[in-house]
């Protein structure tokens, strides 16, 4: 399997894709990556796992000519020449493709028509509004519309690849169209030798985030205000957030304006390896995306942190909820997060026990054994035909990428960026 995507950099789908990696090895089948940026935008312990189980290719070492690091730009992927006997040797022994994102897809179209290949497919929906945002808009960009034909025509082919129950409800309202055909799975997230030892909880609370620091995930902010109310409760707690982001400046804004400097702490970015170490010692994870159920497989107690939700509000924590959906909106009722804090600091050391075995319980859902069988059990029907190689053509590309980038700059001259747009319910 090829994988092609942007970097390698901390994120959900990253480390998703090199656990993926990493399992398949272990059953003797073949991954590869093509990085669509310098290897200096990418996690460096990262990319070395990734190359400890799979051949890992970054774009300018594709080029033709090579060209300096700094003049590779992800955005203008599509518009580089390319070497095509480097080409040969990427799908040599690949008998298959995923992607997580209509534009990795038009780059993935771009190979196969230059090495004259019909590879199956697939793309798989990492994010509820990947191919549902701008409802408002009265017509989509150029470069969206044709992100939108290639995954209806891939949902003809059987290519897509839901990881949640709610999202099939959700495309089939959005679009008017019958998605119950689609691949549907839990992500692998944990391996099947979960951590098998008790969970140790400190005298006083303590609760943690990995992640982005991105909009979408609104409890970097409401949860400051929780942790200060536990503090006029008389509730002694503290909150270590790990993450970088665009959020970082308004989330030590308030930190500062509500004198939590002694409590809440922003600690950067944490290294992939360090994730079960130090995520293990806390009392209760809050959070969303893969880190949710990696810290639930620890035994951590997990509170869903619900994307796109600007109130301290939750579903409570993952054990407790059905099925495998649990980031998006509108899923369930919703809980007080004070509340469920206040009551878990109360509990005895028998009822956290309890909730943390119920956690690791819970996690063996998202198994990364279960999650490759899943994949190599889809099987999309090769796509390339004359209309896809069409997209493969330079006027086309010149097209798409100065959508893309006119675009985003008009956005940026907005104060907002494409990914802010993509992450907002309409």
């Amino acid at each position: 399997m090829l994988f092609v995507h942007g970097s390698l950099a901390i994120g959900g789908i990253e480390t998703f894709y090199v656990r993926m990696a990493q399992c398949r090895k272990k059953k003797g089948l073949i991954t590869k990556f093509l990085i669509l940026s310098p290897e200096g935008k990418s996690d460096a312990e990262l990319v070395s796992r990734a190359r400890e189980c799979a051949d890992v290719y970054f774009l300018n070492e594709v080029l033709s000519p090579r060209l300096p690091k700094c003049a590779v730009l992800y955005h203008f992927s599509l518009l580089y020449p390319l070497q095509k006997n480097i080409l040969k040797e990427i799908f040599d022994g690949i008998s298959s493709a995923h992607v997580s994102n209509g534009f990795c897809a038009h780059v993935f179209i771009r190979l196969s028509a230059i090495v004259r290949t019909n590879l199956p497919v697939s793309i798989g929906l990492y994010h509820s509004m990947e191919f549902s945002w701008g409802g408002s808009l009265k017509a989509l960009p150029f470069f969206e519309e044709n992100n939108r034909q290639i995954f209806s025509r891939l949902h003809k082919a059987h290519g897509l690849i839901f990881f949640n129950e709610k999202m099939v409800e959700r495309y089939s309202t959005v679009t008017g169209k019958d998605f119950s055909d689609v691949s549907l799975f839990p992500l692998g997230v944990v391996h099947q030798s979960a951590n098998a030892k008790p969970k140790v909880f400190n005298s006083e609370l303590t609760i943690c985030s990995v992640g982005r620091l991105v909009e979408f995930k609104g409890y970097n902010l409401w949860m400051l205000d929780v942790v200060s109310d536990l503090r006029k409760l008389g509730i002694k707690a503290s909150y270590h957030i790990y993450g970088y982001g665009p959020l970082e400046k308004k989330m030590l804004d308030k930190i500062k304006a509500l004198d939590l400097a002694e409590i809440v702490f922003l600690k950067g970015s944490l290294e992939y390896s360090a994730f079960a170490d130090v995520v293990s010692q806390f009392d209760v994870f809050v959070g969303s995306g893969t880190a949710l159920v990696e810290a639930a497989g620890l035994g951590v107690p997990s509170l869903v942190g619900i994307e796109n939700t600007h109130e301290p509000s939750t579903y409570g924590f993952l054990s407790e909820l059905p099925g495998f959906s649990y980031n998006e909106d509108g899923l369930y009722s919703k809980k007080d997060v004070l509340d469920i804090l206040v009551d878990f600091n109360g509990y005895s050391e028998v009822e956290k026990q309890v909730l943390s075995k119920a956690h690791k319980e819970k996690s063996k859902m998202f198994s990364v054994e279960a999650c490759v069988e899943n994949f190599e059990k889809v099987c999309p029907d090769p796509v390339m035909s004359p209309g896809l190689i069409m997209k493969s053509r330079l006027l086309y590309r010149l097209f798409y990428t100065g959508s893309f980038f006119f675009y985003s700059l008009l956005l940026k001259l907005k104060g907002r960026t494409l990914s802010q747009v993509v992450s907002t319910v309409e």
